[in-house]
């Protein structure tokens, strides 16, 4: 079975690894798919409504054929990732229980039920529903990789790698490929990264919506090396795919930015956010307005942000991450109250899900109410992969620069001058600055960056 691996670039946080949308690939490999899930070739193609409708009818009649079960479920969870309506989440919950409820203990169901408990973020539910799975089918790919995912989003990194390597001398497939790509960036390697996710490409199943996440990831990473017009390229070319495919047209927005045409880029994820009011789009889109000075617009996104986190969480999607990186970010005054303060959220947050990211905005809660020795605590934690994430590394950089360790701190900067400017719009002088206290060499890309 297909797994999930995906990134949205929100706000501060590119690059957070919060798995929303390699879902949207795996959703599609059972599209077309006989009553046995082999690939039909002789059958006239559907349109996805009449796909859904027909599979809609057909687990209704039977919901014991697994394969139908599986195949209406991903097609929920790939729309739920691109669209960011939970409502999809809840479709895929009632097909999967429908086959729960004729069906007992089988591990095709469990690593469903574990892809969804993925989507909503519920690590520790998947990876134990996936483990289950593995000791009734040993060597099964698809829970193999929801252990990846979950072993990643809980922030057990020699875990995550040891389960990735079984992963791929159990298949070198895209799926496998493009987790690969992730280890490797998360680990710093961004030409390592690009390098597989190429490869996750080559190996493709050749569906319009796996190409079309597959070929955006990849311009995200060519935009993180500073590789403008490649990453154009590939978002041209997942748009060719899919048109409508919200991740490729964030990324274009983000481009637009990069090369320094804000309003053009607000206005992009505006027509994005009028159709689809995904997280990803938000978070840039606020950002961006922020960045231009236009408080009173960052105010209403945020607003606008707030509804959909509400929406998600009422619908039982965790939300912590996204939540936590806004309110230590962002306004955090648009957030409902409920919610608890930035730190609050940032504990919370890092108590269920220690990553890098969760150890940096704890880090950047504690240092804003002036708790330096948690700040530094965490700091610390969140390099300790040697991501070159920028936000990661200022964040990081600032605390231990206002500690006294100036050294830690030159190194923190140095791997966030290694990524393009592009990735962060909210500190991009604020790293320049730093770097400038430490004495260290400005690339021109940034410099270039920062000038009014």
């Amino acid at each position: 079975m297909p797994g999930r691996w995906v990134r949205d670039h929100w706000t501060d946080l590119v690059g957070v690894a919060v798995v929303i949308a390699v879902v949207v690939w795996a959703a599609m490999r059972f599209f077309g798919a006989d009553d046995t899930g082999t690939v039909s070739s002789a059958a006239a193609p559907l349109s996805a409504s009449e796909r859904v409708d027909a599979l809609s009818a057909a687990v209704a009649t039977d919901p014991t054929n697994v394969a139908r079960v599986q195949e209406l479920t991903l097609y929920y969870l790939s729309e739920g990732a691109t669209t960011g309506d939970p409502s999809f989440y809840e479709r895929a919950d009632e097909t999967i229980s429908s086959a729960e409820s004729v069906i007992e203990d089988d591990p095709a169901l469990q690593i469903l039920r574990g892809q969804l408990f993925l989507s909503l973020h519920r690590f520790a539910d998947a990876e134990e529903l996936a483990l289950e799975a593995l000791e009734t089918s040993p060597g099964n790919v698809g829970a193999l990789e929801t252990i990846v995912d979950s072993q990643v989003e809980l922030g057990r990194y020699p875990e995550a790698e040891e389960s990735l390597q079984s992963l791929l001398n159990a298949q070198t497939a895209l799926s496998s490929l493009a987790r690969l790509s992730y280890f490797r960036e998360l680990n710093g390697d961004l030409n390592g990264a690009t390098q597989a996710m190429q490869q996750a490409i080559e190996a493709g199943s050749g569906t319009p919506t796996e190409e079309a996440t597959v070929t955006t990831l990849l311009g995200d990473l060519r935009l993180r090396t500073g590789d403008y017009e490649r990453a154009e390229d590939a978002y041209n070319q997942a748009l060719e795919l899919r048109s409508d495919f919200s991740p490729a047209l964030t990324g274009q927005a983000r481009l637009a930015a990069a090369r320094g045409d804000i309003d053009n880029a607000i206005s992009q994820l505006q027509t994005v956010t009028d159709r689809v009011p995904s997280l990803g789009a938000l978070l840039l889109k606020s950002e961006l307005e922020a960045f231009e000075g236009d408080a009173e617009a960052a105010m209403d996104t945020g607003e606008l942000l707030n509804a959909v986190l509400a929406l998600q969480r009422d619908s039982g999607q965790i939300i912590d991450l996204e939540l936590a990186d806004y309110a230590v970010s962002g306004d955090a005054s648009v957030l409902d109250t409920e919610n608890g303060s930035p730190l609050e959220i940032s504990e919370a947050t890092y108590s269920a899900r220690p990553t890098i990211y969760g150890a940096s905005v704890l880090a950047w809660a504690s240092y804003l109410t002036n708790d330096l020795t948690t700040a530094e605590e965490k700091a610390r934690e969140s390099l300790l992969l040697g991501s070159l994430d920028p936000v990661v590394n200022y964040r990081a950089g600032r605390i231990l620069a206002d500690v006294g360790d100036r050294t830690a701190a030159a190194e923190a900067i140095g791997r966030a001058l290694e990524h393009d400017p592009s990735g962060t719009f909210r500190h991009r002088s604020d790293i320049v600055e730093l770097a400038e206290e430490l004495d260290l060499p400005i690339p021109q890309t940034w410099a270039q960056a920062t000038v009014s």
